[in-house]
């Protein structure tokens, strides 16, 4: 037997130990569904196709080039994307950024269970923790957040100049691309494209988008705004 089968039985190991931990994430997520509401599902397959499948789809389909370096996950709640992609990802650091606690604690015990040592979570407002982590991440991602001009003033002080937002976005992501002009040009980013991918759930076809900025400049000092602002007044 040559090298090549025994790196296609460790491939296979890996591949079966990194399901494992989706389904671990899962389970732990299902349970702690019934004391807080994390997402909204009626079954597991449901849970596994519009939220686990929908996080993976752009990078297990090679749509977006791997992640590297620093990210950062802004309003994380149950987890997606960071925590699938944490699992992906294992040589990248990850940093979850959730403002309600126990929502933070949940994703902590998410964290410790699966021994996810790239991940650290951060139980404070964003406006909050941009103020003292300017320039110092390399992608962001963002899932069910907010409207895209309320997410670029939320993520352009947190990225280097040459970081993206990755930005999980439905169909008509178009009419909220055309509302964020203002906020685009204030902030130093820039939008770069948007990826179509699709699925079925139920007969159901979907067609979400993940839409990608990027930082070209500083963004100026008076973002983002103190908390809330943003979404009271949107740029």
């Amino acid at each position: 037997m040559g090298p090549c089968f025994f790196y296609l039985i460790q491939w296979r190991e890996m591949t079966i130990s990194v399901e494992n931990l989706y389904s671990a994430y899962l389970d732990l997520l299902e349970e702690e569904n019934k004391r807080q509401n994390l997402i909204r599902y009626k079954t597991r397959d449901e849970l596994i196709q519009k939220h686990l499948r929908d996080s993976l789809i752009p990078f297990e389909e090679g749509l977006i080039e791997p992640l590297t370096g620093q990210i950062i996950d802004i309003g994380s709640g149950g987890g997606f994307p960071s925590i699938p992609l944490a699992i992906m990802y294992k040589t990248v650091s990850f940093t979850l950024i959730e403002s309600e606690k126990r929502k933070a604690q949940f994703l902590n015990k998410v964290i410790q269970s699966l021994d996810l040592k790239n991940t650290t979570v951060v139980n404070e407002r964003v406006e909050v923790y941009a103020k003292e982590n300017r320039n110092e991440y390399d992608y962001c991602t963002m899932r069910a957040v907010a409207a895209t001009g309320i997410c670029l003033e939320y993520t352009a002080p947190l990225l280097k100049v040459g970081g993206k937002l990755l930005l999980y976005k439905g169909p008509s992501f178009k009419d909220e691309l055309e509302a964020s002009r203002n906020a685009i040009k204030a902030l130093g980013m820039d939008f770069k494209k948007s990826i179509r991918y699709d699925y079925t759930f139920n007969g159901e076809h979907f067609n979400p988008v993940l839409t990608i900025f990027q930082k070209v400049e500083e963004t100026p000092k008076q973002y983002p705004r103190r908390p809330g602002m943003a979404k009271k007044r949107p740029l």
